[in-house]
């Protein structure tokens, strides 16, 4: 086993690939954190036409990779291919499995200590690094649509820079879900309690990667053994995140009969827009999957708890480490200035902002990785006094 980590080299660059938004989002996120190449990203892009051809162009690129021996790449490949698929559709929990699997088998003589943390019916799915003389104990999860394992270059970074470095997947992630079936919690500290606990964790910094950003701030309020948290990016209201990018006509719909409790209006819709259009069945599906729900009302009214109320920003003590990336198509730059103003009892509060000139405007710094990693990692060491 390796017990030094060569760290991953990450690209730079926040590329076109197709012209919908939120796809091309998705290849860039992979891309930037090492999953697949750019020259692999260029070919998806060149055969996606629609949709619905998402999920057959990654699995024949996987295949592809699989027969090269390019076994992470291909891992990727199948992951890329897994988030577009339908939760009924069968081929989603295989493609998760086919992920995993290709990603441990790449990285087998690497120090990975995985470990499965008991939760509720099911258990927290964790990765461990730990080098042998460490200077703090950082811990950190991802967010809406994460699995750990895609985290990994960050894992090596922090090692590399002398951390113990615990990685987790809570409620509504990666394994918790697709094999435990256990959806998201607004009341993140529960998870984290036992994962701390179960590692027995004293002290240690923590962070929270996009919807985790505010997932983490939650845990964070509740949870005195976190004494330095970063929130990446810092996400005050992901309700108002997620309402404020729809269309006028379809926020006020949305927000009228969630907040009037109108359940049979609103499932009503959802099921006729559904059968018209390929993304928006995706949509509800995926929110009922994570949510663990039957209908798209009662996982959409989920979203009502993820807001700054919820957060009780005022009970953190913690070091804080706030960002925001001004092109952020998620997470408002203004929410960051909230957190920082709600945080009346932070021992230190710091702010950083990404910006288009570093590559690193779009969410989570997704263009310049490499760029957010030494200004956490920066931070880090200042907290703990290196």
């Amino acid at each position: 086993m390796r017990k030094t980590l060569k760290p991953m080299t990450l690209p730079v660059g926040y590329h076109e690939y197709l012209p919908v938004g939120h796809m091309n989002f998705q290849i860039n996120r992979w891309v930037s954190s090492g999953g697949f190449t750019h020259e692999t990203a260029i070919t998806a892009g060149e055969q996606i036409k629609t949709f619905e051809d998402w999920p057959e162009v990654w699995i024949k690129l996987g295949k592809q990779k699989d027969d090269e021996g390019k076994t992470r790449e291909a891992g990727f490949c199948y992951r890329a291919a897994e988030f577009f698929v339908e939760p009924e559709d069968s081929r989603k929990s295989e493609l998760y499995e086919m992920f995993v699997e290709r990603f441990y088998a790449h990285h087998r003589e690497d120090v990975i200590q995985v470990r499965e943390v008991p939760y509720k019916t099911g258990a927290l799915h964790t990765m461990h690094l730990k080098p042998d003389h460490p200077k703090g104990t950082f811990v950190f999860h991802g967010g809406g649509d994460s699995f750990a394992e895609e985290f990994y270059p960050y894992m090596q970074y922090f090692h590399n820079r002398g951390y113990e470095v615990i990685n987790f997947e809570g409620p509504g992630q990666g394994s918790v879900l697709h094999r435990h079936h256990i959806g998201f919690e607004w009341q993140w500290e529960h998870a984290t309690k036992a994962v701390l606990d179960d590692f027995n964790i004293e002290e240690c910094a923590f962070m929270g990667i996009s919807m985790g950003g505010w997932m983490c701030v939650r845990a964070a309020s509740q949870e005195p053994r976190i004494t330095k948290l970063i929130s990446f990016n810092a996400l005050s209201n992901l309700y108002k995140g997620m309402t404020e990018a729809m269309p006028e006509e379809a926020r006020n719909f949305y927000t009228t009969t969630l907040e009037g409790q109108d359940k049979a209006t609103f499932n009503a819709v959802a099921e006729k827009a559904s059968s018209h259009d390929s993304f928006t069945r995706w949509l509800h599906n995926n929110t009922m999957f994570t949510f663990f729900e039957d209908n798209p009302y009662d996982a959409n009214r989920h979203y009502l708890d993820y807001v700054p109320e919820n957060l009780e920003m005022d009970k953190i003590k913690a070091d804080v480490l706030l960002t925001t990336c001004v092109n952020d198509h998620f997470v408002l730059p203004e929410f960051m200035e909230e957190m920082r103003l709600g945080m009346t009892h932070a021992a230190s509060i710091e702010t950083r902002t990404f910006l288009p000139e570093e590559q690193a405007s779009h969410h989570c710094a997704v263009g310049n990785q490499q760029l957010a990693l030494t200004v956490i990692a920066d931070w880090l060491d200042r907290a703990f006094g290196m």
